[in-house]
């Protein structure tokens, strides 16, 4: 394994647990420092569309979700709260680096997305970052749904664009 990939697997995980678990402001700090620092040493020169669009995508997303009654955060936000919006863009950073390898064919994208994105919500509503205003198993059902319809897509776009490639 090189560098690149082990510091975007770890940091992210790292990232995730300190917003997820920890919910101080000092973690959208070290979030911002994962994107800042991925950008600078990691990232290839023509990733910042694609995270930001991913990004923009997962917050739209979320927002409308919340919305509608599926998610609760607490303090009460209009929106979705600071940290989860850094959180997309921590999650997005991952995409070409770290876990590229789920979305080299669009089954297997599908298949991780349905079961990765909602343990990753289950598991931070069991943390205390959001309630569900619905059903368990209504919310994660929703949530695999719009997860493997993410990776599909995820994958089909990147592999258009020719970002799985080797490097």
């Amino acid at each position: 394994m090189n560098r690149a990939f082990l510091f975007n697997l770890l940091g992210f995980n790292l990232v995730w647990a300190l917003l997820i678990i920890v919910r101080e402001p000092w973690t959208q700090g070290v979030a911002l420092a994962f994107i800042a620092a991925h950008f600078l040493f990691f990232a290839r020169s023509d990733e910042k569309r694609r995270v930001a669009l991913v990004m923009l995508v997962g917050v739209v997303l979320d927002g409308i979700l919340t919305l509608q009654g599926w998610f609760i955060f607490t303090p009460a936000v209009p929106w979705i709260p600071a940290w989860l919006m850094l959180l997309w863009g921590c999650f997005a950073c991952t995409l070409e680096h770290s876990i590229r390898w789920s979305l080299r064919k669009w089954p297997l994208a599908v298949v991780v997305g349905a079961l990765a994105g909602p343990f990753s919500y289950w598991a931070g509503q069991r943390f205390g970052a959001v309630e569900f205003g619905q059903p368990l198993l209504a919310t994660l059902t929703v949530l695999a749904v719009i997860w493997g319809t993410l990776f599909a897509a995820l994958a089909h776009l990147y592999q258009r664009l020719g970002v799985l490639a080797d490097r």
